[in-house]
């Protein structure tokens, strides 16, 4: 309760704004809670890239770097729960409108597998 206002419901949005909010204040253990508590609600992460993000600032300096290809973090991520739903033209399109504001040498790309059904966004810096 927040000012004698109770929420409802969490939905997607809010817990990614709280799990954002935490993360940026260094609050790392209710950080991973709250995501926790995601996971056991009919909530889903619209972006799985942001939550990632999100839980990797909660981590501690001792964090350790593992590089993978795209295929085997797929992978990894499926047997977490997670599933890939592609990108789709209007999201790829708001995203590469977005670096105008930003910088005019940032670069977002759009990746097909072959699968088809896998896809990836990568970005850039012109030099």
């Amino acid at each position: 309760m927040v000012g004698g206002y109770v929420m409802p419901k969490r939905g997607s949005v809010t817990y990614m704004i709280m799990i954002t909010g935490l993360a940026k204040n260094n609050c790392r253990s209710e950080a991973i809670e709250l995501f926790k508590d995601m996971r056991l609600t009919e909530a889903m992460p619209f972006c799985t890239g942001f939550t990632g993000i999100n839980i990797v600032a909660c981590e501690d300096r001792d964090r350790l770097e593992r590089h993978k290809r795209f295929g085997m973090w797929s992978e990894s991520m499926e047997q977490g729960g997670y599933r890939c739903t592609g990108i789709n033209n209007r999201t790829f399109s708001q995203l590469d409108s977005i670096k105008v504001d930003y910088y005019h040498k940032f670069q977002v790309e759009k990746q097909e597998h072959n699968d088809g059904y896998h896809s990836a966004l990568t970005s850039s810096w012109l030099h």
